[in-house]
């Protein structure tokens, strides 16, 4: 019964401090800092062939796993 008082009085002092530091603080930053994203491609090329990635073949194997393998040739 004590550990449970404690617990819970451990977490409502960690939420009155949180809402503390967002009244200062405000909410945490999130996203791109520095202006908008950088578009891109579309199509992609491989880093590996050279070739784009849309002449790529893609499996996926018993367990979910998703695999890309390159062209031949």
């Amino acid at each position: 019964m004590r550990r449970r008082r404690q617990r819970e009085s451990t977490k409502s002092r960690s939420s009155r401090w949180n809402r503390i530091n967002l009244k200062f603080f405000g909410p945490p930053h999130v996203g791109h800092y520095e202006g908008p994203w950088e578009k891109a491609e579309a199509d992609p090329v491989c880093p590996f062939c050279g070739q784009r990635e849309s002449t790529h073949f893609r499996d996926t194997n018993a367990d979910g796993k998703h695999f890309r393998r390159c062209p031949t040739g």
